[in-house]
């Protein structure tokens, strides 16, 4: 823990939980040994970042508290309200991990290419590639991402790992300038796990979220056609995100 235990005997434990869940390809350890040793330390409670803190709680014994994200608002909204051709060149953008452990992201790429729009789009397996190969991509700073949200109209983004909802969710909605479009987690999803976004925006009001790779075309059309609209829900949202995310 990084200090001795045995000194403070009464100072109340609290733990952040970080990587609750399994993957192959990504060392994130077990999900049961941090359950048992976050009982084992004695903590009083503890936080994630994912919607199954109610699972961790009756697994652990230790009460688990839903922390979602927040964003700094002043960076990420610092374009705010910088709208037309000239301010947003860019229909659709995309950007973070892709490949076989997010097969609806490769879809959603494949999707976005096939639709006539102007869209920016990077993956983490493009970083990798050498500079002068046409297809690399490179990770900007925070503040040229910022200003590249900025610079796009609609941008996508999906759920990860455990149906975590992450950090770029509330870049966007900071924006001011972005209509943040998201998928809705399946109905089987739901069940298990109801709070993926609860509390955190509305659909059609801060956001808009698609059914499907099927949905997803048509909501990209709509709010490129519909200015007004995309604007209305992109003021919304940064409203939303400075009075309760940030």
């Amino acid at each position: 823990l990084g200090f001795d235990r045995s000194a403070s005997p009464r100072l109340p434990l609290v733990v952040l939980q970080n990587k609750m869940y399994a993957w192959e390809s990504e060392l994130a350890g077990q999900v049961a040994a941090k359950l048992d040793w976050v009982r084992a330390i004695g903590a009083v409670a503890a936080f994630t970042f994912l919607t199954c803190h109610h699972e961790f709680s009756n697994r652990s014994g230790v009460p688990h508290y839903w922390m979602p994200f927040g964003v700094d608002t002043r960076l990420y909204g610092q374009h705010a309200g910088e709208f037309g051709p000239a301010a947003q060149p860019f229909d659709v953008g995309f950007t973070g991990a892709s490949g076989s452990k997010y097969p609806m992201r490769e879809a959603i790429l494949r999707t976005i290419t096939a639709l006539n729009v102007s869209a920016y789009l990077g993956t983490w397996s493009q970083a990798m590639l050498n500079r002068a190969d046409a297809r690399s991509w490179k990770p900007l700073s925070r503040k040229a991402y910022a200003a590249q949200l900025a610079r796009t109209k609609i941008w996508v983004s999906t759920t990860g790992p455990k149906n975590i909802v992450g950090t770029r969710f509330f870049e966007v909605l900071a924006s001011g300038t972005t209509l943040l479009l998201c998928n809705r987690p399946p109905a089987k999803v739901l069940q298990s796990s109801p709070w993926v976004y609860d509390g955190l925006f509305e659909d059609g009001v801060h956001a808009v979220l698609f059914d499907g790779l099927d949905d997803l075309p048509s909501k990209i059309l709509r709010f490129l056609r519909d200015e007004p609209a995309r604007r209305r829900i992109v003021a919304a949202a940064v409203a939303l995100a400075r009075s309760r995310h940030s």
